[in-house]
């Protein structure tokens, strides 16, 4: 047995190109595409989005046409691919990684920073010319810095992933509710952010936006600032895009009960109880496994199953529960 588990794993190309296992989650792509071209979705942290999003910027990326068949060749949109494969420049942005200590000057800084790496980066990589990286980054706030970009863009049309929108965000709210009101209320920098993003929208530049976070708090406190999209997070079509069904979970384990002295219901059995349990529409009677953490069982499991098969089920379990 030589399972390669993508425990901590985010990048969809090193996945594909590195021999580690992928469940195959692409056959959503024609069905968020038909939902609409400005998207939302809500789930708990460490669930697998940051997954997803890399593998939507690896299918829409115009400078990763090249690579399609490599990617996606074996997976279900290779045999499908939807006319909008590989056709935009893709804008993505990550928001987790802001610190939130020193107050709001602090803050903006850091979110202000944020975005000059994630919009040099586009520039980079689609060859912007250096002068039109410079004014962009000349700019005094992240909004007035967006609106150069789109300004730089003209019509060129761009898709824009956003992955952990609310991170920052969520542990202002717990800490400062009044900070928290007054960079998402009017006036307040992220919201004045996100309305460029709007305006942008409206006049079809920004033709796609994806978006993942946790909660929908962040959105909803900037009301009408970036009302423009659809929330797929309780849809019933969209309860299984991330996290893992019971029938992905046995193909990973399957491999394991046929090493190990264990049978596979006793296997499933104790993933049940660790770590499914979430369902994110009442009509659906699916459950969905947290992704991260089975993928953590399964790797303990694999290494032990690996170098003491006769021993492969002592001390694997984690002692962490995601049951909700």
């Amino acid at each position: 047995m030589n399972l390669k588990i993508p425990y901590g794993e985010s990048n969809f190309k090193k996945v594909m190109t590195e021999g580690f296992v992928y469940i195959d989650k692409t056959h959503y792509i024609p069905k968020l595409e038909q939902m609409g071209s400005h998207l939302f979705l809500m789930r708990p942290r460490r669930f697998g989005k940051s997954l997803m999003l890399s593998m939507l910027e690896y299918y829409y990326d115009v400078s990763h046409r090249d690579a399609f068949a490599t990617l996606f060749g074996k997976l279900y949109i290779g045999q499908h691919p939807t006319p909008l494969h590989n056709t935009y420049q893709v804008l993505f942005m990550d928001f987790s990684g802001i610190d939130t200590d020193g107050g709001h000057d602090a803050i903006l800084s850091e979110f202000d920073n944020n975005v000059a790496t994630w919009l040099s980066k586009f520039l980079d990589r689609y060859a912007y010319p250096q002068q039109v990286r410079q004014v962009i980054l000349e700019q005094a706030s992240p909004a007035a810095k967006m609106r150069e970009f789109l300004t730089a863009l003209g019509e060129q049309k761009f898709l824009l992933l956003i992955d952990e929108y609310d991170h920052f965000a969520n542990t202002i709210l717990a800490d400062d509710l009044q900070l928290f009101q007054k960079i998402m209320g009017k006036g307040g920098f992220v919201r004045s952010f996100y309305e460029v993003l709007k305006t942008a929208t409206q006049r079809g530049t920004l033709d796609r936006l994806f978006v993942t976070g946790v909660t929908p708090v962040m959105l909803d406190s900037m009301t009408s600032g970036f009302n423009i999209g659809v929330n797929l997070s309780l849809h019933e079509d969209f309860n299984e895009a991330v996290g893992f069904t019971e029938a992905e979970v046995i193909t990973l384990l399957q491999p394991l009960a046929e090493t190990c002295p264990i049978a596979l219901e006793q296997l499933l059995g104790d993933a049940r109880a660790w770590y499914n349990g979430y369902r994110f529409n009442l009509k659906t009677p699916q459950s969905v496994y947290n992704a991260n953490m089975l993928l953590y069982f399964v790797k303990i499991l694999t290494a032990n199953a690996v170098n003491t098969p006769s021993r492969c089920w002592m001390r694997t379990l984690p002692r962490t529960t995601a049951k909700s």
